[in-house]
């Protein structure tokens, strides 16, 4: 009798303090875990109170869908931008309304949207020292020193289509496309860069080679189906025939004579070279190179050598450098290119 009142008691007095102190999920207080947290609304992750949220926001306003597509500091927003294919200017004339605007001082890199751009003048809202948005009007001279490059709301045009000839690995992550015509002596000077690009990236960098013969080469077309006939009979043979026209390019201004004395130094078996004279000799095979030409004429490609790097058309294509400005983002552990 006396243990039950105990029991009795027990259960009346957790009742009590249940009412007293009701149970709100947790055991304990969640301890603070000394980061610091980001206040106020976010936007595609970051904060709206701080210019790159808010000008992220702002951008996406006019940009291309989906809109603002990759992260990081601001101070890697234009090289993450041009890995994701959209146009970069670095001129201080180039600026368009609607366009993100970077820059750097003595305080690091700011970030601002244009508004208007006229009369030599940039109209753009930035963030001043309070935190604030205001609108500032500077000339174009005076942007020079502090101007890092304008972002536009517009993606640069692509080249998807699958390419004929592939050299190196295909499974590369990273595809570096070169329109090219076989007597340009441009692109007889490009070819040493490319070959030092497919080397330092090994098996992580692939090329792929679409045509562009231009009307003042009246012998890239034949050199081009001669390329593709090999490509379809021996791919290494191909691609010899692709260096040896590259590096003894003048030897093509003789026409088909030119064409053979390179075809000579392949080291064909008679059986390939009565192939390669029928495949060559093909119209079909007109068809492919016919088809990298419409592509170019549709990106509006007007000179060669022309690339494109995963889609991405590349402006500079001086260096290896120049190459691996785009290269290198795109191979950053995460990346879905």
């Amino acid at each position: 009798m006396e243990i039950k009142m105990k029991k009795n008691i027990t259960k009346i007095l957790v009742f009590m303090l249940l009412l007293l102190f009701p149970y709100n999920g947790s055991l304990a207080a969640e301890p603070d875990c000394g980061c610091d947290a980001v206040s106020g609304p976010l936007y595609k992750g970051f904060s709206l109170s701080q210019d790159t949220g808010y000008f992220a926001r702002e951008f996406d306003k006019n940009a291309a869908s989906p809109g603002l597509d990759w992260t990081g500091d601001s101070a890697e927003w234009l090289t993450n931008a041009s890995a994701n294919g959209w146009i970069i200017e670095t001129s201080p004339e180039k600026a368009k309304a609607g366009a993100l605007i970077l820059g750097q001082d003595s305080t690091g890199v700011w970030v601002g949207i244009v508004r208007n751009a006229a009369n030599s003048t940039v109209s753009y809202e930035a963030f001043n020292e309070q935190d604030q948005p205001v609108l500032f009007v500077k000339d174009v001279s005076s942007l020079r020193k502090s101007l890092l490059g304008y972002i536009y709301p517009a993606k640069q045009p692509r080249s998807d289509k699958t390419a004929q000839a592939i050299r190196g690995n295909p499974a590369a992550p990273v595809t570096v496309v070169e329109y090219v015509d076989f007597q340009c002596p441009h692109c007889a000077r490009a070819k040493p860069v490319v070959d030092q690009v497919l080397k330092k990236y090994g098996g992580q960098v692939k090329l792929e080679l679409k045509h562009r013969p231009l009307a003042v080469h009246p012998f890239a077309i034949p050199a081009a189906r001669t390329f593709q006939a090999l490509y379809s009979l021996n791919t290494a043979k191909a691609w010899q025939f692709y260096d040896l026209a590259m590096a003894e390019q003048p030897v093509l201004k003789t026409g088909a004579a030119g064409l053979q004395t390179l075809v000579n130094k392949l080291g064909l078996t008679p059986e390939e070279k009565i192939r390669l004279s029928v495949d060559s000799a093909d119209t079909t095979l007109y068809g492919g190179i016919a088809a990298d030409i419409a592509e170019a004429d549709s990106l509006g490609l007007k000179k060669v050598p022309a690339f494109f790097i995963n889609g991405i058309p590349l402006k500079k294509d001086n260096s290896v450098n120049d190459f691996s400005l785009v290269i290198d983002p795109l191979l950053r552990p995460g990346r879905n290119n």
